[in-house]
């Protein structure tokens, strides 16, 4: 179920919609209209946040999805989550078109955590392993990978987007700077 809440009183403003499985991520877009959602039921969809209506489900995910990012200009949507095997893939949409834009490959773990940088031209992934790949979004190509080796939750971009922190089990973070190439 994915509800609003007011953080000042505790109290639920409005409960937007209830799925089959579990919601495991969402993301607001920049004008705080529309919600994205990834979910257990293999799906990723947009609602309108006023009335809680689905304004597009995308197609392309076969498993679980964790995590789901609008793009800063509210044109394309990121996400990723579970896989088989050795290959976990990244989705990008247009938000206008259910058909994914571009099918990234290149983690070999589940995928915790995508976030584009402030202009929209990087993509950040991170896996459970401790996997991070910075994406460029126009080419697919992957400009960067790091491999930490601990389970890794989250992560996010610095505001100059060259630097990211990571999350991890150990109850640490980990700053990384980023080679001018990933920025």
């Amino acid at each position: 179920t994915v509800r609003l809440w007011n953080v000042e009183t505790g109290k639920v403003i409005k409960t937007l919609a209830t799925f089959p499985a579990a919601v495991y991520g969402l993301d607001f877009s920049s004008d705080g209209k529309q919600i994205a959602i990834a979910g257990a039921d293999n799906t990723v969809r947009i609602l309108n946040v006023n009335d809680g209506q689905t304004i597009r489900e995308f197609d392309g995910p076969e498993h679980a999805v964790y995590t789901v990012a609008f793009s800063p200009d509210g044109s394309r949507i990121a996400a990723a989550g579970m896989g088989v095997g050795s290959e976990r893939q990244v989705y990008l949409w247009s938000r206008d078109s259910s058909q994914p834009t571009a099918i990234l490959q290149g983690h070999d773990d589940d995928i915790y955590r995508t976030e584009f940088n402030s202009s929209g031209k990087r993509l950040m992934t991170i896996g459970y392993s401790g996997s991070l790949r910075i994406w460029d979004t126009e080419s697919g190509k992957q400009l960067f990978e790091q491999n930490s080796g601990i389970v890794s939750y989250s992560g996010s971009f610095s505001p100059d987007a060259s630097k990211i922190v990571i999350t991890s089990n150990d109850r640490t973070a980990r700053l990384i700077t980023l080679p001018a190439s990933a920025r």
